[in-house]
């Protein structure tokens, strides 16, 4: 479980149990040493949780539901942060079924999986959920961005969460806040759209 901060007016306000939130600072700086603890691989569970990673080095994917913005912010990062790793990125599919590993949503949610999302009091933007689990990995990631917050975005903004919970599904577990190194992954959203070298080391070792 994560207890995620929001940044507002310079300001920190608690925002409960989530996935990820989202701060108005430009980047943040993470460790550069490759710790265990930055990759969560094969070792979580199912349901709101993403504590464990796809089960083959080939990622199939479909964007269910998706806004222009998003559907585009998913394909930037899938064609330029995840196929240059390990990971195979296959042709998207027609429809989701048995043998998909990623599904993209996106949907103005209020409560989905007992989290707040973003609205008047902040809240969630992005969840990574495990919603099918053979063994110790994840057969099925299902991916959701909550358009109250999407909508009024830039682009880059869009790729940033976009590259973290994609990361998510790949076993990359949110960064440490110190170093030098900085990537899409810290528990506090950024400006960030890219993996950093740190988390591809994670990827390319494990797939």
């Amino acid at each position: 479980m994560h207890i995620l901060k929001i940044k507002r007016n310079g300001k920190y306000g608690m925002v409960g149990v989530a996935t990820i939130a989202i701060s108005l600072i430009a980047s943040i700086i993470v460790s550069t040493t490759v710790l265990a603890t930055n990759f969560s691989g094969a070792t979580g569970g199912t349901g709101c949780n993403a504590n464990n990673m796809q089960d083959n080095s080939t990622m199939s994917y479909f964007r269910s539901s998706l806004t222009t913005g998003m559907y585009n912010a998913v394909a930037y990062t899938l064609n330029n942060h995840v196929a240059p790793t390990d990971i195979a990125v296959a042709a998207e599919q027609g429809s989701a079924d048995g043998n998909t590993d990623v599904v993209y949503f996106d949907a103005d949610y209020t409560t989905y999986c007992g989290f707040t999302w973003q609205g008047p009091g902040n809240g969630v933007i992005g969840l990574a959920q495990c919603v099918s689990l053979s063994g110790s990995e994840c057969q099925r990631f299902d991916l959701r961005f909550d358009t109250s917050w999407t909508d009024s975005q830039s682009d880059d903004w869009r790729r940033a969460l976009s590259c973290h919970e994609t990361g998510h599904s790949m076993g990359l577990s949110h960064r440490n806040n110190a170093g030098t190194e900085i990537g899409c992954m810290p528990a506090v959203l950024t400006l960030v759209v890219n993996y950093s070298s740190h988390d591809i080391v994670h990827i390319n070792a494990n797939y």
